[in-house]
């Protein structure tokens, strides 16, 4: 199993925040966006089962996690980020996209954007600022909350798979032959209301219990 020692991510978290600095307005969005999706995509592989080929599927441009939305979205209903990470997440992957699909040159201070930049809150112990400085705030901001909880994700466990012998499926056969040669028997019986739920309940318990025999092996 993979260890992040914290050094080694607060170096690169360091060196990330000084290439945005010569980078242009558009440049440093699209950079802060691209690192903050790739990080959340560490995070979630971390997560999940640790078999590379399966999730490494996940991420691909086509698959269910190649978007930052749905990275942000999954990361999110896991309980790996909190409600208001999750916002301002969305709105770093909105400013993003202000930028990508505006082919005018435009920077921080344009309206929108700046609209946005002023709803990001990730940098409260450095208030105020340019939209500019405000959004890298946020985005170093939240790059410290993913790898916190990197720090402490583990990889879940693979499920166990039901494995059913011949031998099981005669004794399941056998035993719904016997269930279902007990149901008939209690249609015919002159039974209250009550007492064919109770009948029912017991005979649904047997069988509950006796499925729980493959599961214990």
């Amino acid at each position: 199993m993979k260890t992040i020692k914290s050094s080694d991510k607060a170096k690169a978290a360091f060196e990330f925040r000084r290439s945005l600095t010569p980078e242009t307005d558009r440049g440093c969005a699209l950079m802060a966006a691209a690192y903050l999706e790739d990080q959340l995509a560490e995070l979630l592989t971390f997560y999940f089962t640790d078999d590379g080929k399966v999730v490494k599927e996940l991420f691909e441009p086509a698959g269910p996690l190649g978007t930052l939305s749905s990275r942000i979205d999954i990361a999110y209903a896991l309980g790996l980020i909190g409600p208001n990470a999750r916002r301002e997440l969305h709105l770093i992957r909105k400013v993003r996209n202000d930028f990508g699909h505006e082919p005018r040159p435009i920077s921080f201070d344009h309206a929108p954007i700046a609209s946005r930049c002023r709803e990001l809150h990730q940098h409260q112990l450095l208030p105020g600022g340019s939209p500019r400085a405000s959004f890298t705030r946020s985005v170093m901001g939240l790059l410290a909350r993913i790898h916190g909880e990197l720090r402490r994700t583990q990889h879940r466990d693979i499920g166990r798979d039901l494995l059913i012998t011949d031998s099981d499926k005669k004794k399941f056969q056998h035993r719904a032959a016997e269930l279902w040669e007990d149901l008939e028997n209690i249609g015919k019986q002159d039974l209250s209301s009550e007492e064919m739920q109770a009948l029912a309940q017991a005979l649904e318990n047997d069988m509950v219990d006796w499925l729980k025999d493959f599961d214990d092996k």
